[in-house]
């Protein structure tokens, strides 16, 4: 079983042997072996729940990473009921600001 490295992709080559009973050995012969590249999932980074006050607005972050570097783009798969979600005004990365509706209390 061969394994490459984490996140290795490229060419490698090894040798091998073989060996009889009476320790006569082989010619080396080469393997050589290609490791196709792919595109790793972009990784999200989780944000624990929060509490914030009614009338009141939280800065959420939505930060997401892709080991290759490249550019990563989070998007918005559902809306929050009872509120409003939109960049900051500080343009911070991957900072949203969350602003329940006035006066919403959820009821437990």
């Amino acid at each position: 079983v061969f394994l490459p490295a984490l996140d290795f992709s490229g060419d490698l080559s090894f040798e091998y042997k073989a060996v009889d009973g009476n320790g006569v050995e082989s010619e080396a012969v080469a393997m050589h072996i290609h490791v196709h590249h792919i595109d790793d999932f972009a990784r999200l980074q989780p944000y624990p729940p929060f509490e914030l006050q009614e009338d009141s607005f939280a800065f959420v972050p939505l930060n997401a990473s892709d080991s290759e570097g490249s550019r990563t783009t989070v998007f918005l798969s559902s809306l929050p009921k009872h509120g409003t979600l939109f960049l900051s005004e500080a343009g911070e990365r991957g900072a949203r600001v969350l602003r329940p509706h006035s006066y919403y209390t959820p009821r437990v």
